[in-house]
């Protein structure tokens, strides 16, 4: 019986490894990002845009983010910071930008029905005024010349929405080493009926989302709304997803903050069905075979084939990893990629645990349960 079942799992990982390998390849077909093919509109034809950043106990992170975003060459740019009832020194911070041009609009209290987040970006969308809205989180830094290859290349595509996978820059720090695989889901996982999106960083006509999609109302207590905004704007094909070390979009985040946010998002999608639940479980204990393979091998004898069998697949995930990783990081890509098996493993740990959270109803964000039994 146990034989079979390490054939089923070796032959499931054959079969994943294949749909994760069309899927990587696909992505550095068409969502990497080359800025030297794109074509910069002339000056007076740029539309205007509006950054807009909810922040909520962010002083900590909120310095560097927005020192980023004046530093833009964009010539037609508004940028909003929103103070969601912090109860640090977040909005005196925002506050102390107000000579840079950043304009700040003070939260208040969270309506019933509504996630706090998607509050503070239906509060950020009225007062914006930009033919687009750029949404970026406190965690995600850009580059002076982003938003010019941005909206460059959604003039070029004749698209009306776009995110973009951010960049690793501080690639040797055990919160890059050991970072969860939220990102490396959306790219692997994209399809035109349930695009890849990007929370920490996209863009997308402002009319179209106050007017056609009608804001976030729809989606006042939807942990992944821009995911929907995106399958809404992918049915017409004005939907990109960017991936690359050139868009000029970072992030940085502790370790422990990014353990919280993919326990969210497990405990509020995946954990919220039990056919996704066992799926995903499914997934995850097949990217963990050869983990689960090489620690029976340990502990009892076994025939070459499954030794070998091991080794090969552990090899190729790794090399699959690293593929993905010299899209999403700067540096380091080899050692991140040794780290496979213990990024695998971890990934099973935080989908049991949001699992746990879900029926405990502990799940929170920023201080604020989001969701109860």
């Amino acid at each position: 019986m146990l034989d079979f079942l390490w054939i089923f799992l070796i032959i499931s990982c054959t079969i994943l490894t294949i749909y994760i390998l069309t899927k990587l390849i696909y992505a550095y077909k068409h969502f990497y990002f080359q800025p030297k093919k794109l074509k910069q509109p002339a000056l007076e034809e740029r539309p205007s845009v509006s950054i807009c950043i909810a922040a909520r106990n962010e002083e900590h992170a909120l310095d560097s983010c927005l020192e980023a975003v004046i530093a833009s060459d964009y010539p037609k740019l508004e940028v909003i910071v929103l103070d969601d009832e912090s109860v640090d020194n977040t909005s005196v911070l925002i506050k102390s930008f107000a000579a840079s041009g950043i304009r700040f609009v003070e939260g208040g209290a969270l309506p019933e029905g509504w996630m706090g987040r998607n509050y503070a970006y239906q509060r950020l969308l009225e007062q914006a005024s930009g033919k687009y809205v750029f949404y970026i989180s406190v965690d995600t830094h850009i580059a002076p010349d982003t938003i010019s290859q941005l909206v460059a290349y959604l003039s070029q595509k004749h698209a009306e929405m776009l995110s973009i996978l951010p960049v690793r820059t501080d690639n040797y720090r055990l919160s890059v080493l050991f970072a969860p695989l939220r990102f490396l889901q959306e790219v692997i996982f994209n399809n035109k009926h349930a695009p890849g999106a990007i929370t920490g960083a996209w863009m997308i006509n402002r009319q179209l989302l106050l007017h056609e999609i009608g804001g976030f109302t729809d989606f006042k207590n939807d942990i992944l709304a821009e995911r929907h905004m995106a399958q809404i704007t992918a049915k017409s094909n004005d939907y990109c997803l960017l991936v690359g070390r050139k868009t000029g979009v970072s992030f940085e985040k502790k370790w422990s903050s990014q353990v919280e946010a993919a326990t969210r998002t497990y405990g509020l999608t995946v954990c919220s069905n039990i056919f996704k639940f066992c799926y995903a479980l499914l997934i995850l204990i097949i990217i963990n075979t050869p983990l689960l393979a090489l620690l029976h091998i340990i502990v009892m004898p076994t025939s070459n084939i499954l030794i070998w069998a091991t080794a090969s697949f552990i090899l190729i995930l790794m090399l699959l990893y690293f593929m993905y990783l010299r899209l999403a990081w700067s540096k380091g890509t080899l050692l991140g990629a040794l780290l496979w098996p213990v990024i695998a493993a971890q990934e099973l740990i935080i989908l049991i645990a949001s699992l746990f959270k879900r029926w405990r109803g502990t799940l929170s964000w920023k201080g604020r349960t989001i969701y109860k039994r």
